[in-house]
């Protein structure tokens, strides 16, 4: 599905065919939102916590420790985000 947009420009009317079908400053619905940010914390949750892992190992650090490494990770990540979100 594609939107299209009318544009009135100074060489007469230009149709736009766009394959996104929310625009830059658009708010999409509430449904495909929540979608959006689940598959988006599905999809970074894996790389946010396997660089911690290995590091752990590395340091042999009980788990315990190793725990809060992670736990550290997902919360800097969260922190980030809102921080992006909300520039």
């Amino acid at each position: 599905m594609t939107q299209t947009d009318v544009h009135q420009e100074s060489h007469g009317i230009v149709e736009n065919q766009s394959p996104f079908l929310h625009g830059l400053n658009d708010k999409p619905p509430f449904k495909d939102a929540l979608f959006v940010g689940l598959q988006h914390v599905c999809a970074i949750f894996i790389p946010v916590c396997t660089p911690g892992l290995p590091i752990a190992g590395a340091l042999r650090l009980d788990p315990a420790r190793a725990s809060y490494i992670l736990g550290m990770s997902l919360f800097v990540s969260g922190l980030n985000t809102f921080i992006q979100v909300n520039k």
